[in-house]
C-alpha cells in the first residue's frame, strides 16, 4: 500500500487513529509505503526511512538505531 501524505489537512486524534489503523495493517504483513515532508510522522511511524533529494535516494536509517535529530539533520541540510 502506498500512502502519499496521509495525515495533511488532518487533526491531531484523526492523525493517531490514521497510524493506529497503518501499524495493524503492517503487523498483518501489509508492507506500506509512507511518504511524508513531516520527519516525526515518518520517525515514529516506519521501520526504515529513506531520505530522497534530487530524485535519488540520499540516505537511509533505522529508526531503531538513530535518533529524530539525526534523520532532521541530514533532511534539513
Amino acid at each position: 500500500m502506498i500512502l502519499d501524505a496521509p495525515t495533511v489537512g488532518v487533526d491531531v486524534g484523526a492523525r493517531a487513529g490514521i497510524f493506529e489503523i497503518v501499524a495493524k495493517l503492517a503487523e498483518t504483513g501489509l508492507a506500506i509505503i509512507l511518504i511524508s515532508d513531516e520527519v516525526p510522522e515518518v520517525y515514529f511511524n516506519a521501520d526504515r526511512v529513506l531520505h530522497m533529494a534530487g530524485g535519488r535516494i540520499s540516505s537511509a536509517f533505522d529508526p531503531r538505531q538513530c535518533t529524530l535529530k539525526d534523520i532532521e539533520a541530514a533532511v534539513y541540510a
